[in-house]
């Protein structure tokens, strides 16, 4: 599992109370099913399959799109936290 530092995190993000920071990163693991410091496709299918919401694997990947800004394909803590 990827260890966070939240604490540069809420350095990177001073507009984001040091709380949700933690609440955010709680999140994010939450969607990081393999701790790998990224959420993919697949990682993002299991929660919303998990939550009983109907998301197809376009709609996944549009999200995915819509949120990675470095375009790798996958969502790390920072882009996750930015969309906040």
């Amino acid at each position: 599992m990827v260890v966070i530092n939240t604490a540069l995190l809420a350095k990177k993000f001073p507009q984001l109370p040091a709380n949700d920071v933690d609440n955010l990163v709680n999140q994010f693991r939450r969607f990081d099913i393999d701790g790998r410091g990224q959420i993919d496709q697949k990682d993002l299918v299991k929660v919303i399959q998990e939550i009983g919401e109907g998301d197809s694997y376009d709609q996944i990947r549009a999200t995915i799109k819509t949120v990675d800004i470095n375009a790798t394909g996958k969502v790390e803590v920072d882009e996750f936290l930015e969309v906040k």
